[in-house]
């Protein structure tokens, strides 16, 4: 057969020790560049002006099984179909093979006129690279195609194609400095890997070639053959991509915008410009300062449409309230009524909630129903769950991006209440409890508390603003049960902290100490509790150890007898008693002058049930209701309690189990000064 082939062609010349030469007759050829291999009985053709393989032998009055021996392939036997010529970018000439069943190798010449089933020493090239420099001068598209059987059916009907080597998922980045400058049109395979194919390629050339397309063939083809072989002709291809628009690079998926096409927006204010809408703020301060009440208070002005100072009148809106703190019955429900607020409008979350992934679920489920215009979640760490671990930037990051993301979505306004640390921090904006990123996140920052010199005049400080110049610091009273705004206040953020710092002077290490008295004072505790409250604290790990040491606490382990390792790490303080216990003592029987006996507390901090009142009878000097009554017949004022903690009902302070000795006798000092206005007051013990 081979020498019927030869026959039938014109300028037959020979190239290497089994292969020829001549003039193709699928197209107007004047310098022969047609290879005509024989290998294993089987004639290869190869056009390289592109002239497919059917193409050749029609001219030539034969049929593509007159190429293979006996007119089939052998079963299970592997026979080359085509062979694609390449010259390497140092002009080395390597070729991809296909083979039938369908199959790829590359080879390259061995030099005695045989070849090497590797590439190495060869830089590959793109197909028909030589083509390429021409058709960039000319603005001309270039087609990027999968395959070299694609090339050759494009550049047989007059467009100029290329592609890589070694099909999908093998491209360079260096392929595309031969595309620099080019119109570049890629027409990937219909599947997945072609799809994936593409975007690589389109990612790799962006920037280099002068622009970039991406193709997406119509219908069910497999490739730009397939779909030529099923109607698809030239012209419609050209129309196709004109019709494609540009390609934009994305990172990971994340969508990228240029900003010609980013239109400006007005912000959109809940309160200007403290409160933005679509947006994150944060509200801190300390316990006890009215954080909580001043939260209430924006719920209540929302509303009603009105009540924030310097705030027009405005439609009310709902508002969804999450409070881990305060119960709805006891606390906000009585607070809102005494702010006047349209109850209608605010809506409580009534059960616990995490903000993980199905919580957030859950959350905008919520939102979407009510369609609140304010979100308050108080306090914010209450929230995160225990997975969470407020002070690494990596884990707060993503639920802060989450918020940002429900408030930009549904147009609302997210006010999270966040406590401050015990101090340490050179500015007030890194006094927030936990990640810094916290504060970063949030659009504008807000900080509640009062002057160093009276606790009662409090305020608050805008202490961060993205979107606006800081806003007026703005007073507020608590008096008669009630919350009241006094207007602009000339606290400073500076002046509300020194309050804190100037009455606690105590490093780290002593709040970290004061931390395990409290941790530890009814006895030994597990390690793992231990460390879930230091995080919750803001107490570092390393000073945690430091006060342990001070402290001798003793640290032992909790398992089955005889098992080594095993058990359960917990902590306990040394001695019997702990330092609260001895103060309590001392408060029982300073004014007696008595003889302390220890003894008589057993183990517990605070005798329970009817023990436990006669406990607090001996420390306040007179029994719980006369407390009580000299508390209300004075109005139920609020009792400072220490520097930034404030107590505003007195009968749930005293219900507690665990109550802070400080805080007993500060009451029992506001008592004494109500019994005696002439006296002195019991000495503060050190």
């Amino acid at each position: 057969m081979i020498d019927t082939l030869l026959s039938r062609l014109k300028g037959v010349r020979r190239n290497g020790s089994n292969g020829w030469l001549a003039l193709c007759p699928a197209h107007d050829d004047h310098e022969p560049s047609l290879s005509i291999t024989e290998v294993d009985g089987k004639i290869l053709l190869n056009c390289f002006a592109g002239c497919p393989t059917e193409a050749i032998v029609e001219r030539l009055g034969l049929k593509i099984s007159d190429l293979s021996p006996n007119g089939h392939t052998s079963k299970g036997q592997r026979q080359t179909e085509a062979i694609y010529s390449y010259a390497d970018a140092n002009g080395k000439p390597f070729e991809v093979v296909r083979t039938q069943p369908k199959g790829f190798y590359q080879r390259r010449p061995d030099g005695n006129g045989g070849y090497i089933t590797n590439l190495k020493g060869i830089t590959t090239t793109l197909y028909r690279q030589d083509k390429l420099g021409q058709a960039v001068d000319n603005n001309e598209p270039v087609y990027l195609v999968e395959g070299e059987k694609d090339v050759d059916r494009l550049l047989s009907l007059g467009l100029v194609a290329t592609t890589n080597p070694m099909g999908a998922g093998k491209w360079r980045d260096s392929y595309s400095q031969a595309l620099q400058g080019a119109d570049l049109v890629i027409v990937p395979d219909n599947d997945k890997p072609g799809h994936e194919h593409g975007n690589h390629i389109a990612k790799s050339c962006y920037g280099v070639a002068k622009r970039v397309r991406i193709l997406g063939l119509p219908g069910e083809c497999k490739d730009v053959s397939d779909w030529l072989d099923n109607g698809g002709d030239i012209e419609q291809l050209k129309q196709l991509a004109h019709d494609c628009t540009d390609y934009e690079p994305s990172d990971n998926g994340v969508k990228l915008r240029r900003m010609s096409d980013v239109k400006a927006e007005v912000v959109s204010w809940l309160w200007p410009p403290y409160i933005p809408k679509g947006k994150v703020t944060l509200l801190e301060g300390d316990p006890g300062v009215g954080k909580s009440w001043v939260s209430l208070a924006v719920a209540t002005a929302v509303s009603l449409g009105k009540g924030l100072p310097g705030m027009e009148t405005t439609e009310p809106g709902q508002v969804l309230l999450a409070s881990a703190e305060d119960g709805l019955g006891d606390t906000i429900r009585p607070r809102l009524d005494a702010l006047g607020a349209d109850v209608q409008r605010v809506s409580g979350i009534d059960e616990a909630l995490t903000l993980d992934n199905a919580g957030f679920t859950r959350l905008e489920s919520s939102i979407a129903k009510e369609k609140p215009t304010l979100l308050i979640i108080d306090p914010l760490v209450a929230y995160l769950g225990a997975a969470v671990d407020i002070n690494r930037a990596n884990e707060t990051r993503s639920v802060m991006a989450r918020l940002a993301k429900i408030a930009e979505t549904h147009q609302l306004a997210i006010l999270a209440v966040r406590h401050l640390t015990k101090g340490g921090a050179a500015k007030p904006i890194y006094r927030g409890l936990g990640s810094i990123d916290f504060t970063a996140s949030c659009r504008s920052v807000i900080l509640a508390g009062c002057a160093p010199e009276n606790p009662q005049n409090r305020g608050l400080v805008h202490i961060k603003s993205n979107l606006a110049p800081l806003g007026a610091s703005i007073g507020y009273e608590l008096r008669d049960g009630g919350f009241y705004w006094t207007g602009e206040s000339d606290l400073t953020a500076y002046r509300i902290l020194a309050a804190e710092d100037s009455s606690d002077s105590k490093s780290a290490k002593d709040e970290a100490a004061d931390f395990l008295r409290d941790e530890l004072a009814n006895g030994p505790m597990e390690w793992q509790q231990i460390e879930k409250d230091r995080k919750a604290a803001g107490i570092t790990e390393i000073t945690l150890r430091r006060a342990r040491k001070s402290l001798g606490v003793k640290v032992g382990r909790e398992g089955e007898p005889g098992k080594r390792g095993g058990g359960r790490s917990v902590w306990e303080l040394p001695g019997v008693l702990g330092a609260q216990r001895d103060l309590l003592v001392q408060l029982v029987h300073t004014e007696k002058k008595e003889q302390v006996n220890q003894t008589s507390f057993k183990n517990n901090l605070l005798p329970k049930t009817g023990e436990q009142v006669n406990t607090l009878e001996a420390v306040l000097g007179m029994p719980v209701e006369k407390a009580f009554e000299i508390w209300r017949s004075e109005g139920a004022p609020p009792i400072h309690l220490a520097p930034g903690q404030i107590c505003f009902d007195l009968e749930k302070l005293l219900s507690q189990t665990d109550v802070n000795p400080d805080h007993l006798k500060a009451v029992k000092e506001w008592l004494d000064k109500r019994k005696h206005p002439t006296h002195s007051t019991t000495p503060r013990l050190s």
